[in-house]
């Protein structure tokens, strides 16, 4: 198992690249793949993100359909988790796909 402190990301085995870089307080994480064939995008319920910009200032932002995956990416916001399954291909990764399931994830995403 790989894990990465903030993010918490667990990986069962480790096939191919993840990269990651961070927005605001959430997360997004490529895998730098190009496949057209991938599977219909999970989405979120609407929400507002709240982050605590110091002891004085909170910013607050509404955000209405944002996908948990969609086009190879991963996008995890605080307080989420959720797994995804890799599609290996000679020894790559050809794909991603959202796993809701995180005993059935290949990668499980814990964002505290």
């Amino acid at each position: 198992m790989v894990g990465h402190c903030g993010a918490n990301i667990w990986s069962h085995e480790s096939h191919g690249r993840l990269s990651a870089g961070a927005t605001r307080s959430d997360a997004c994480f490529s895998a730098g793949i190009n496949d057209s064939s991938a599977p219909a995008s999970v989405f979120r319920d609407p929400f507002v993100l709240k982050v605590k910009v110091d002891k004085r200032h909170n910013y607050e932002e509404h955000f209405e359909k944002i996908p948990s995956v969609a086009e190879n990416d991963v996008y995890l916001f605080a307080g989420e988790s959720f797994g995804i399954n890799l599609q290996i291909k000679e020894d790559d990764i050809s794909g991603i796909t959202y796993q809701p399931d995180l005993a059935k994830a290949d990668v499980q995403f814990r964002f505290c």
